[in-house]
């Protein structure tokens, strides 16, 4: 084979040049979010993530139609989004339609998990030492039934777990009265690295792990955070607070049993779960139990 004349070999020197003073530098514009816009300019984008916790649920993205969640696909991915904000949508039949507005910074992804709770919940009267069950009671064994009164005779206090949990991120060994004190008022409930207050009744949600690790959830934009956010304040006076559900179950004095979303961006979904002057509730075992009165209901389906 006869070598290549100087001429070509010049040639390919010079593509070599132009491959890397333009091909690679455009590669890693768009690594980095870049895209071609009008006028041939180079615009930053950013991209958008959300989950979905069941299969069958439409997702859009300002009306615009991103897919069905299935069995093995519950997450959807949007990228080269230009910065601004953008409605997003998923709906199922038989369950609150869930919006949130979401911001899209350049460079940058943010994300949000769909919080969809069933329009039918089932609610039923507990009836002590009852055998059988109607679509309107429940029957529960009398120790059972006992149990839940105990549980509601004293104030909801904070469970050994938060208790826990505060302890640990304050790096105690151990959790008394007395070494709890210095971190101020323990939470009403924990959740990773959120904590649940109920004060001068009102909720606010608070994070307590570093600035670095907050959630999206805590973020109006994906660029600006904050570690507080108040989820219940009005003329209503919460009594109590728990995380259950996929979001925060709270009860008021003045309307009865709520379910909200923990979420500092707008349109939270808020939903009645019971509505009755005066009523308390407990999570026990792992079930909402509202106390209405001298009668105990159960709420399913959440």
């Amino acid at each position: 084979m006869d070598p290549l004349s100087a001429r070509t070999r010049m040639r390919y020197f010079v593509l070599f040049i132009v491959f890397f003073i333009i091909v690679i530098p455009l590669a890693i514009l768009y690594a980095t979010g870049f895209r071609l816009g009008g006028g041939f300019s180079l615009v930053p984008t950013g991209g958008m993530y959300v989950s979905v916790p069941l299969s069958g649920a439409e997702v859009t993205l300002n009306g615009k139609a991103l897919g069905q969640s299935s069995l093995f696909n519950r997450a959807f991915y949007e990228a080269d989004l230009a910065p601004g904000s953008y409605v997003l949508n998923v709906s199922i039949d038989g369950y609150y339609p869930w919006y949130k507005t979401i911001v899209v910074e350049k460079y940058l992804v943010t994300d949000a998990s769909a919080l969809l709770v069933p329009q039918q919940l089932e609610t039923f009267e507990l009836v002590r030492g009852a055998t059988t069950t109607s679509t309107t009671t429940l029957g529960v064994s009398r120790t059972t039934y006992d149990g839940y009164l105990e549980e509601f005779k004293s104030v909801a206090t904070t469970s050994a777990t938060t208790r826990q949990k505060v302890a640990d991120r304050a790096g105690l060994s151990t959790t008394t009265d007395e070494e709890l004190a210095v971190l101020g008022p323990l939470p009403d409930d924990a959740q990773g690295g959120s904590e649940l207050y109920v004060e001068n009744g009102n909720v606010r949600l608070h994070w307590a792990r570093s600035t670095t690790t907050i959630p999206s959830n805590f973020c109006l934009t994906p660029s600006s955070c904050v570690r507080d956010i108040t989820v219940e304040k009005g003329k209503e006076t919460t009594t109590s607070a728990r995380f259950y559900g996929g979001g925060i179950v709270y009860a008021t004095k003045e309307s009865g049993v709520y379910l909200i979303e923990g979420d500092i961006r707008p349109r939270p979904l808020l939903v009645s779960l019971f509505s009755r002057r005066g009523v308390d509730f407990r999570i026990i075992d792992g079930d909402l139990i509202v106390k209405d009165g001298t009668r105990l209901y159960q709420i399913s389906g959440l």
